[in-house]
């Protein structure tokens, strides 16, 4: 009787300290996320292209357009950018109104989730700690989740679209769910595969319900590639279809995902939903197979899924990771009721052991939440780069950075982040294929300054044969640094030889 009494006490423990870490984890990220809303520079070195995009919106112009030396499209759906103008006229041009766009598509998605997983027998206790991973997730996958850029948008939107279709059946709901898995390829032209996906879980949930599904969703499909092809002068269809398969990609990454990227951030996430699959497998070969179940296989295999396509492009960054760590932070919270509602069939030691791997889980990805958030320093540092590009007489190009030009109030050019063909570590302009504009511009030194990024880009060989290094932009090499996607900061200035 003591013995079950001890027992019952450590799983109530286990239980308290998983909701404790959950409560941590979510204080921390919106605290990091409050803290750095309205910063007025960049966190990303890709916010204030995205800023120009909207930008453009606003004024009423095409976002797919030829190259050129003032403009190269983005390789992206728009939705994201269509609707951060739309609030940016209402309450203003801000890089804050697009963090806090992400910042309620990612508590939106939180929310869902839990739902979600509720929804599909999980517990409140074990949904709180799915929910929980979710968040806990911030840093490894690049402390992406508040910045201004259409992943937490997308993200929502597919995980909305799966959430209706478990939801239960009926003609509204797969119009729903349906529009909805429509919206995301619209904001992300790969969470296509998600709609995909749904077409056919609805093919082996409720058949009459597919054909409205179909039908509402290639009507908005149909309607809206029409839109942006009207709009673009037909231009649209090669920045969304065509241009993304040019980027190089890295067939080794086809390994390391699972291993590095997987394993190694998530070793017992991955683990407890090893065990979860092989659960839900068996489910949805039932004849009989809950719906929830059969939403729950969209899930895991959709998320998983672009993850993973997302991760072998040689420019994918950790920010892709965050639809697969949802996925394995549902299969984590999946196992806890599995293992809690058999608890009797099982004995005490592996309930015990899954409670523990999660918490162990939760301690793996603990973070410090001070390096996500910019100092005074830093802008201060901001402050000093503006007025140093505002003191040049002439025009300034900052390839990566055009966002800082537009600050000091100098005309922007295109965002060198946008090239059409990405080769990797190639170091010429054939390979890194800049456009005419751009190579006559540089050629001209039509630019009174030139400011390349630290680390030294390749871009850094195309300048030196007409500029020549003068100086550099800041002395002190902890500040102005990008806190999330690959470390970088603008540091060195070219004056025309």
């Amino acid at each position: 009787m003591n013995l079950e009494r001890d027992v019952y006490r450590e799983r109530m423990f286990l239980k308290g300290l998983i909701l404790l870490l959950t409560a941590w984890f979510l204080g921390t990220f919106f605290w990091v996320a409050l803290q750095r809303i309205g910063y007025p520079y960049e966190l990303a070195s890709t916010e204030g292209g995205a800023m120009l995009v909207v930008e453009r919106v606003i004024e009423g112009r095409s976002i797919y357009t030829e190259p050129s030396l003032e403009w190269l499209s983005p390789d992206v759906t728009p939705l994201y950018y269509y609707i951060s103008a739309f609030f940016s006229y209402i309450f203003g041009e801000s890089i804050t109104i697009l963090r806090l766009i992400s910042l309620v598509c990612t508590v939106c998605t939180g929310l869902l989730f839990y739902r979600f997983l509720r929804n599909t027998g999980v517990e409140d206790s074990f949904a709180i700690a799915g929910f929980g991973l979710f968040f806990a997730s911030y840093s490894v996958t690049g402390a992406w989740y508040d910045l201004a850029a259409p992943d937490s948008l997308a993200i929502f939107l597919a995980f909305a679209a799966i959430f209706i279709a478990g939801w239960g059946q009926g003609w509204f709901k797969a119009v729903l769910s349906g529009c909805l898995g429509i919206l995301a390829f619209f904001t992300m032209q790969e969470f296509g595969f998600i709609w995909l996906l749904l077409l056919v879980f609805w093919w082996f949930t409720n058949r009459k319900s597919l054909k409205i599904f179909g039908l509402s969703s290639v009507v908005l499909l149909v309607a809206g590639l029409l839109a942006l092809h009207l709009q673009s002068d037909g231009k649209s269809w090669f920045y969304i279809f065509i241009q993304p398969f040019n980027v190089e990609i890295k067939e080794v990454r086809f390994f390391t995902f699972w291993i590095q990227d997987l394993l190694l951030n998530f070793p017992l996430m991955a683990i407890l939903s090893a065990a979860a699959l092989y659960g839900l497998f068996r489910l949805l070969l039932k004849e009989r197979r809950k719906v929830t179940d059969a939403a729950m296989g969209v899930l895991i295999l959709g998320f998983i899924g672009v993850s993973l396509v997302n991760r072998l492009s040689a420019e994918s960054f950790a920010n892709c990771l965050i639809p697969a760590a949802i996925a394995l932070a549902g299969l984590s919270a999946w196992t806890l009721q599995h293992f809690h509602t058999h608890d009797y069939n099982l004995g005490w030691f592996l309930p015990v052991l899954v409670k523990s791997m999660v918490v162990l889980q939760f301690i793996i990805l603990l973070y410090k939440p001070q390096q996500y958030i910019p100092s005074e320093a830093d802008s201060e540092a901001g402050n000093r780069l503006i007025s140093r590009i505002s003191s040049f007489d002439g025009e300034v190009l900052i390839p990566r950075h055009n966002y800082f030009a537009r600050l000091a109030n100098k005309k922007t050019y295109a965002d060198w982040n946008n090239l059409s063909i990405k080769k990797g570590n190639a170091s010429d302009a054939e390979l890194m294929n800049l456009p005419s504009g751009i190579m006559d511009a540089i050629l001209d030194k039509s630019f009174t300054a030139i400011i390349l990024d630290e680390p030294e880009s390749n871009f850094k060989l195309i300048i030196d044969e007409y500029y020549i290094q003068a100086e550099i932009v800041f002395e002190d090499s902890m500040v102005f640094w990008s806190k999330a996607g690959i470390p970088t900061r603008p540091q060195f200035i070219y004056y025309p030889r």
